[in-house]
């Protein structure tokens, strides 16, 4: 009697990896080459010693930002002696990021030197681990769940990318914040408090860095509301980073240094809602290929459109204001185009990243797996939190790429969303380039 059991269990075991199988074969060429590990490390290895060969790390290209000027006479404050009264003030310096990345930074001056080549490379070293932790985690996690990943495109994301040859407060940032997302997610799908814990401490480090990352925080919450979970413990983990940054804040008088450092609004603090349209518009042209995976009711995402087109033409963002510097200001500044041309231009761009993130809502709402709902909050409430700044440069985006890119695609036989995906990643790249030969020429 218990021999055909045994048989069936065995045919039952055989069909689930023979499905798997077919699972993991039932995708296009170009999504195997694009998820490859050979694809990711061959094309990080290339582009960064075509980097290094352009003089990316050289003392005397230009500065990716004046930031970095800034953050080096505040390293060697660091590096000299670090008082309660340099961590409150800096001495007087306009630099907004927290103190861990200046004392990490001294400290790699001590031993290497404060010059640029030498904190650069520091960049340099942090950008490439965090690309390891992130193939890591995708490789030791999400193998085999009828997803697709493409991480390449966070190393080749052209601000990712150039400030990691550069002395400048994200690449730390970034490396911090994927740690944090990695922890949160695995706690999250295995109920790991300890995960959680790791991945709590982590963002808390991050938020001593740049505030930006507080977004994961409020991710999790929003996660455990959706979830109905109440468990004290996930909600201390979730509100753990935010406490610990508090003495900084009062020690400080705020999120950056004194007031009187700036000549004007102090750059992380403010209330902006045309920031949501800015950040949509900034979906819209970044990740465009996001549309191809759509699958909630798509019924919902055009009524949601049309109902928020009011909203875009109402509270318009200024895309040439210096509050949204990057590439967008830069292209329409040198084409010489108006505000009334830009505001048509990217009314389309604008329609694809609201019809994304209302795909994303609902895939939050939805409940069903509770990485996907974790990441699809971490990516709205990025957005969400920068309502509150009065400055939304285009690189502080970067910190919700990862969130993006761990989220995944759902692996399909259709190759139209791969070959744009493709295509994205040679224009990543080409844009990348093109931002960096802008600091070397």
């Amino acid at each position: 009697m218990g021999s055909p059991k045994v048989i069936v269990d065995n045919d039952t075991s055989a069909l689930l990896a023979s499905n798997k199988t077919v699972e993991k074969n039932a995708r296009s060429p170009i999504a195997r080459i694009l998820t490859s590990g050979v694809f990711f490390w061959a094309l990080i290895a290339l582009t960064t010693i075509a980097a290094i060969w352009l003089g990316a790390l050289s003392e005397n290209r230009n500065f990716f930002d004046r930031d970095e000027e800034i953050y080096m006479r505040v390293t060697k404050l660091f590096g000299n002696e670090i008082s309660a009264e340099l961590l409150r003030s800096y001495n007087g310096e306009p630099a907004s990021p927290a103190p861990v990345f200046f004392i990490v930074y001294s400290a790699w001056g001590k031993l290497f030197g404060f010059t640029y080549p030498a904190l650069r490379t520091l960049s340099l070293a942090i950008t490439l681990l965090t690309m390891l932790c992130l193939w890591l985690y995708l490789r030791r996690f999400e193998a085999g769940e009828g997803k697709d990943f493409f991480p390449v495109l966070v190393f080749v994301f052209p601000y990712i990318f150039c400030m990691g040859f550069s002395l400048m407060a994200e690449p730390l940032t970034l490396l911090l914040t994927v740690i944090g997302l990695c922890c949160c997610l695995s706690g999250l799908r295995h109920n790991s408090d300890v995960l959680l814990l790791i991945g709590s401490i982590a963002i808390a480090a991050a938020l001593y860095v740049r505030i930006h990352a507080v977004f994961v925080c409020l991710a999790l919450m929003a996660t455990l509301i959706i979830q109905r979970n109440c468990s004290i413990r996930k909600w201390f983990f979730a509100v753990l980073p935010i406490l610990l940054r508090l003495p900084l804040l009062f020690w400080q008088g705020g999120l950056t240094v004194s007031r009187e450092a700036f000549p004007g609004t102090k750059p992380e603090l403010g209330l902006c809602i045309s920031n949501i349209n800015f950040s949509l518009v900034w979906f819209g042209y970044m990740f465009f290929p996001l549309l191809w995976w759509a699958r909630t009711r798509r019924w919902i995402n055009f009524l949601a459109v049309l109902a928020l087109i009011p909203f875009y033409f109402l509270v318009r963002p200024d895309f040439l204001g210096t509050e949204h510097n990057g590439a967008l200001r830069s292209i329409f500044l040198q084409l010489g185009a108006n505000p009334t041309q830009i505001k048509w231009i990217l009314f389309p761009v604008w329609i694809i990243g609201c019809y994304i993130t209302v795909e994303l809502i609902q895939r939050f709402l939805s409940k069903k797996d509770i990485s996907e709902v974790f990441l699809c909050a971490c990516i709205v409430m990025y957005f969400a939190q920068l309502i509150f700044s009065t400055v939304a440069f285009e690189r502080y985006y970067l910190l919700a790429v990862p969130a993006i890119i761990l989220l995944g695609v759902k692996r399909t036989t259709r190759s139209g969303g791969y070959i744009a995906i493709a295509g994205w990643h040679f224009l990543f790249l080409a844009l990348t380039f093109v931002r960096l030969l802008k600091d070397l020429v």
